[in-house]
């Protein structure tokens, strides 16, 4: 018996059209009728058809991906928002809020709502979901209880010590081609040295060894990676999420331009984490992967598994690195072009610390004389949020009231931080950097601002990884601040590029 395909079927199809030529208007017609009648159900019956918006975002979730592709979503969100009101339908079965009171009714540890589907396709595995990727409210309550250990102040300040000798790597950096004290260094693109510091420390606490950007190049393409792998992801949660495009594999195509390098970071962690796991539960090695593989679950009593253990460091990495290297890129470019405000921080960081090296985590995150410096990062922060895109939640049965408002179950809400971290409701000039709004002594400015100021997300799914992101970020800011003096040269000045700065160590 042949097994070689035969090729009957291809002749058949040579040989008779599907459709005769009789019938094809009436097939034609038929399409357009069935059409016609789609897109008027979406325009003008469907349940969110009362709520403004996009008229293409009304008919295809791609509109969104569109811009989520692009890498502009926030801020069409932004333009949505100034445009349409309050309450935007970007998507058919989609609305964005701008208020805290959306903020805290959809966030809430008891809002009814969970993940929307889109985060399946953010885990690196089809089976088993990390912290972020958990759509079920109970498997990510059992591993944030976890997790949450591994961040706690003690475990933070015992790996301090990690933190400033990268910290130093990256001053270190920032100062040199220099022939003297009091010569300038060769311009720096300030941006790419912060993407090096948050990946370098990030992998140091994660694996206990870290890729070594500020000391060598041969790892530097990493952050661009992780780009791609963001990019991807935000595409899938907004939009071109189906099961059947996951199954096929054809989200690859999304990461093509990055496909090899991909593979090779992929074997980079996956490494990392067996070697950590090979050094085992090490009291004296004081890093995250130590601290996840001590915690236990207090109400179960269960661990990580070693599963678990390389999906949530991998996590890490993805969503500990880039988010901090934006947070403290965009601090230091707004500092630094507000010369006042620099003069004035220069100041205060110099008078407060009478040695560089008593800069540390305690000290300047309760001294009242940093109150200014914690000012300017949450104005940075507010400004270019690390996550400024919406957080999808798909409303549960039985439906929910956001701000007021009736929302029916099935339909995906959220708020963007871009967006809602402009609304002039909550921040007087939202367009302008003003750390001084963050000092205001008037009780209900303060309580007003900080229902709409979510640049770690709130509720149960807030950033689990937050005080460590904070911590870093006060210490390296004061640290440069201490220790360097600066010459702003023109050039990009995006969170993502720029701006680009002539070092040199401060002359007493």
């Amino acid at each position: 018996m042949s097994l070689r395909p035969s090729h009957d079927g291809l002749r058949f199809f040579n040989r008779a059209p599907v459709v005769s030529s009789s019938q094809q208007p009436a097939c034609l017609h038929l399409l357009t009728k069935q059409a016609f009648s789609f897109v008027t159900y979406r325009f003008y019956f469907h349940p969110l058809a009362r709520f403004p918006g996009p008229w293409l975002g009304a008919f295809t979730d791609w509109y969104a991906a569109f811009y989520a592709w692009r890498g502009d979503l926030h801020t069409k969100d932004y333009e949505w928002h100034e445009k349409y009101g309050e309450i935007v339908r970007f998507g058919p079965n989609s609305l964005s809020f701008n208020t805290s009171k959306a903020v805290s009714d959809i966030y809430a540890v008891r809002a009814n709502v969970r993940k929307s589907n889109g985060y399946a396709s953010m885990s690196p595995s089809r089976y088993t979901p990390n912290t972020l990727t958990a759509i079920s409210k109970n498997m990510h309550t059992f591993k944030r209880r976890i997790l949450t250990q591994a961040f706690s102040d003690q475990n933070i300040k015992e790996m301090e010590g990690r933190i400033q000798q990268n910290i130093s790597s990256f001053l270190d950096i920032l100062a040199t081609n220099t022939g003297s004290e009091s010569e300038w260094s060769s311009p720096k693109d300030i941006s790419q040295i912060c993407d090096w510091l948050a990946f370098d420390v990030i992998t140091d606490l994660s694996y206990g060894n870290d890729l070594d950007m500020l000391n060598s190049p041969q790892m530097r393409w990493f952050p661009s990676v992780v780009r791609k792998i963001s990019q991807r992801s935000l595409i899938l949660l907004h939009g071109l999420f189906q099961p059947s495009f996951i199954r096929m594999r054809l989200d690859l195509v999304l990461l093509s331009q990055k496909y090899r390098e991909i593979l090779a970071a992929a074997r980079w962690t996956r490494s990392q984490a067996a070697a950590r796991m090979e050094i085992g539960n090490n009291n004296e090695q004081k890093d995250i992967f130590n601290a996840m593989m001590n915690a236990r679950d207090k109400k179960t009593g269960l661990q990580f598994t070693r599963k678990d253990l390389g999906l949530e460091s991998m996590l890490l990495l993805v969503a500990g690195s880039d988010t901090t290297s934006t947070a403290l890129s965009a601090t230091l470019n707004y500092i630094l072009h507000d010369s006042n405000m620099l003069a004035h921080l220069k100041s205060v960081i110099r008078m407060t610390f009478p040695t560089e090296s008593s800069i540390t985590t305690s000290s300047v995150l309760s001294s009242p004389d940093c109150a200014v410096l914690r000012a300017c990062i949450n104005e940075a922060m507010r400004l270019t949020p690390p996550a400024p895109n919406l957080l999808p939640r798909t409303v549960l049965s039985g439906g929910m009231e956001v701000d007021g408002i009736y929302i029916l179950a099935g339909t995906t809400v959220g708020v963007s931080a871009y967006t809602i971290h402009r609304n002039k409701t909550y921040f007087y000039d939202p367009d302008s950097f003003e750390p001084e709004r963050w000092l205001d002594d008037n009780v209900v400015n303060q309580q007003n601002m900080q229902t709409a100021f979510v640049p770690f997300s709130v509720g149960p799914r807030k950033c689990v990884a937050w005080r460590l992101a904070w911590a870093e970020l006060n210490l390296t800011i004061a640290r440069v601040l201490w220790r360097c003096e600066y010459n702003f040269k023109a050039g990009v000045t995006t969170a993502v590029n720029g701006p680009v700065i002539e070092f040199r160590p401060r002359i007493a």
